[in-house]
């Protein structure tokens, strides 16, 4: 509806501006050889003309110049800031702003082609919000809504408090990890919910996995990361590549415009190379890298790629560990889909390593 209605805006600012604009040659064409009747309409247009005052007419077309003027500012800074919007990705904040511009011109009193420059911007601003409607559109119909990640925030793994959950097993020796992966109250609290009530979720993830795993840890080696790290994909998107979480976070690896445009990802009206499952697998490697050497453990890393490494590094020093477990196990310093996140991680971790002893052998 909106792409409709901004088109019939914009063939009306294309009609108005092409009169206002017409060659004068035309005009002057036409007068050479005037019909009888024309004749005597143009006698009375002339009087009519002459009986006004030449200088008021002079300073009511000074008037309305300085005015579209005005209006043309204001609308062009509202216009620059909504294609800053969209070059961030961010289509939706755009519209708003390109249609707060239009509606500065609309509303301003002043006829679209009141001025050359105005009908100009009015039809540049026009064809530019119906360009970001149709992204929108095309956006939205290959965007799967929610993620696994938007669930945890729901999710009641606050089993313990004090630090009990360090009281943990190692993870069972004939399966090898290269992250630390323990199995304590709240990575079971995980196993479970995921072999239970998320089962289904969780089967369709792994089946999407075999697209693309193989070729994760390929390049996760190469970026000198855990290759563990691939079950982070799981929990973020259960690897669907346009996968888009409430955050507006996108892709496999689900990240943040400015998050991906900082580690390489080309985003703007065209391409969004979040959905790139190898460009936005590195990116994600050498983010989780960069947060590794920053926190110095990879369990903090992973909480920092949820929740931020500002917050993360903030309950370091607040609570003075470096200890994921010990930081988790007190509501003050994460959030709980934070507090959640990292457990959830190792649980899938535990299931796809030996998804026959949890229910999932049957999946392909």
């Amino acid at each position: 509806m909106r792409g409709r209605i901004l088109l019939a805006i914009l063939i009306a600012a294309a009609l108005s501006f092409a009169t206002s604009c017409a060659p004068k040659q035309t005009v002057e064409a036409r007068q050479l050889e005037p019909e009888p009747a024309e004749q005597q309409l143009a006698a009375e247009q002339t009087e009519e003309a002459a009986e006004e005052p030449e200088e008021e007419e002079i300073v009511i077309d000074e008037r309305t110049r300085d005015e579209a003027a005005k209006v043309a500012a204001e609308a062009t800074l509202l216009r620059n800031e909504g294609l800053k919007m969209a070059d961030a990705g961010d289509l939706e904040q755009a519209r708003d702003l390109l249609d707060e511009a239009l509606n500065t011109i609309l509303g301003s009193g002043l006829a679209p082609d009141a001025h050359p420059e105005l009908a100009q911007l009015f039809l540049a601003i026009s064809i530019e919000a119906i360009n970001i409607d149709e992204q929108i559109t095309l956006a939205d119909a290959g965007q799967e809504e929610g993620t696994l990640a938007d669930e945890l925030e729901n999710m009641d793994a606050e089993l313990t408090e004090g630090g009990e959950e360090k009281k943990a097993e190692e993870a069972p020796p004939e399966i090898t990890y290269d992250l630390p992966v323990v199995l304590n109250a709240k990575v079971r609290y995980f196993i479970e919910t995921f072999q239970t009530t998320k089962h289904a979720e969780i089967a369709a993830g792994i089946a999407r996995s075999g697209r693309y795993i193989e070729r994760f840890r390929q390049i996760l080696a190469e970026e000198g990361v855990p290759t563990d790290l691939v079950y982070l994909a799981m929990i973020e998107s259960t690897y669907k590549e346009n996968a888009y979480s409430r955050a507006r976070a996108k892709g496999i690896w689900q990240f943040m415009s400015w998050t991906g445009k900082r580690y390489g990802l080309k985003i703007d009206w065209w391409i969004d190379e979040r959905s790139d499952p190898e460009k936005s697998c590195r990116a994600a490697a050498r983010y989780l890298r960069d947060l590794y050497n920053d926190l110095g453990d990879w369990l903090l890393a992973m909480a920092a790629y949820n929740g931020g490494p500002g917050r993360v590094g903030s309950a370091v020093r607040r609570t003075g560990s470096k200890d994921f477990w010990t930081i988790s196990s007190s509501s003050r310093y994460l959030r709980r889909e934070t507090r959640n996140f990292v457990p959830s991680i190792l649980a899938v971790a535990i299931i796809m390593k030996q998804p026959e002893k949890y229910g999932f052998g049957d999946v392909v």
